[in-house]
């Protein structure tokens, strides 16, 4: 928690806390958010209400997630000023791809698989790990996994924010986002979906639901969506032909 607190992610608050012990005055840990501005080679591309943690993450993430960077030699460098409210991406992208909105594209190309078991045990062991939800009840979670251990886990307030995190982190270390699934805690509509297929994540693993316009689009977009992972099932809204072992 004191890391949290130096990194100016989470704060105690006084509160009134009511128990069947009656009610009393605590100093307990909340998260902080900032207003992020992300920059695009000088240009401001968006702004977001976040955790100012791993906002280099966060910048790459989104600009992955939204289809812009598509590679990892259009990526420069990344510039986060002093107090860490304001990222700078330098890149090579061009003109074409620096609009803001929703990614539409090539449904996503992979050979990925998973066993239904591994699904299932991999979504409750990431759902069960410690973290920041464990001491605030207010993140959510993110991070990649090539089906034996879990990486580049990022968290924030925002389940969009997390996810970009966890992009960000795995494009700036090299990974082939097509190889591997996500694990995330949110919920998946179609807005969430849309992220995944700008940045070639061919599945996704989640202890949420999927809406039906959600999962209408995985399908069209190649994406499979492990939902409601809880102990010994789940539910396979799209693209089952990724999973394998079912009986």
């Amino acid at each position: 928690m004191t890391d949290d607190i130096s990194r100016n992610t989470v704060a105690r608050r006084p509160c009134l806390v009511v128990d069947p012990a009656g009610s009393r005055e605590e100093p307990l840990p909340m998260v902080c958010e900032a207003s992020v501005k992300i920059y695009l080679d000088g240009e401001l591309f968006t702004t977001s209400r976040a955790m100012a943690a791993d906002l280099e993450d966060l910048a790459v993430g989104h600009l992955v997630a939204c289809g812009a960077l598509k590679s990892f030699d259009e990526l420069v460098d990344v510039n986060t000023d002093a107090n860490r409210r304001k990222v700078d991406v330098k890149s090579t992208i061009p003109s074409d791809r620096r609009s803001l909105g929703r990614h539409e594209g090539a449904p996503v190309s992979s050979s990925l698989q998973i066993a239904a078991a591994v699904a299932i045990r991999m979504g409750c062991d990431f759902n069960q790990r410690p973290g920041l939800y464990a001491t605030t009840r207010c993140v959510h979670s993110a991070g990649f996994s090539d089906g034996s251990d879990i990486f580049c886990i990022r968290e924030d307030v925002g389940r969009h924010n997390a996810v970009d995190k966890a992009i960000g982190a795995a494009f700036r270390a090299g990974h082939d986002l097509s190889g591997l699934f996500l694990l995330c805690s949110g919920r998946l509509p179609s807005d969430m979906v849309s992220k995944l297929a700008g940045a070639g994540v061919p599945l996704v693993i989640s202890p949420a639901a999927a809406t039906c316009d959600g999962a209408a689009l995985a399908e069209e977009s190649g994406i499979t969506i492990c939902g409601r992972v809880a102990r010994d099932r789940m539910i396979v809204y799209s693209c089952t032909r990724r999973v394998t072992g079912l009986t």
